[in-house]
């Protein structure tokens, strides 16, 4: 299961490579990554916090590998589906709520950057 890997910048729509979950598990868990959500979450004015993601962080698309970050530019699916949860209130105990479903536990959990969501990647059925 590998998909895109993007530098920074939302506005980047070339991938840069290709990655699967363990390296982007280490990436998120990565001393680039911790900085740069540490420096999102001590913004105050969310139009400084948007512009501030939008250009300091790298992101992924986990549906698959693509050549240019456009629907007809898929070259290869992963199955994996990504669902982001936003605004909820405790953030850590959805995460665990979420990991511990018996039925469709998760491949990859995280809490998004801004402290406040939480991702969560599924193998869809093939």
């Amino acid at each position: 299961m590998k998909f895109s890997f993007y530098g920074s910048s939302i506005s980047n729509t070339i991938p840069s490579h290709t990655i699967n979950l363990q390296q982007c598990h280490y990436y998120i868990t990565s001393e680039n990554a911790r900085n740069a959500t540490t420096g999102l979450r001590k913004l105050t004015y969310r139009d400084d916090a948007k512009r501030f993601k939008d250009t300091s962080f790298n992101y992924v698309t986990f549906s698959g590998v693509f050549s240019e970050r456009r629907n007809d530019k898929l070259k290869e699916y992963s199955n994996l589906v990504c669902i982001d949860i936003d605004h909820v209130n405790n953030p850590a105990q959805v995460k665990q709520e979420l990991i511990n479903l018996a039925a469709l536990p998760p491949v990859l959990a995280f809490i998004s950057p801004s402290g406040s969501g939480v991702k969560t990647v599924y193998k869809a059925p093939s």
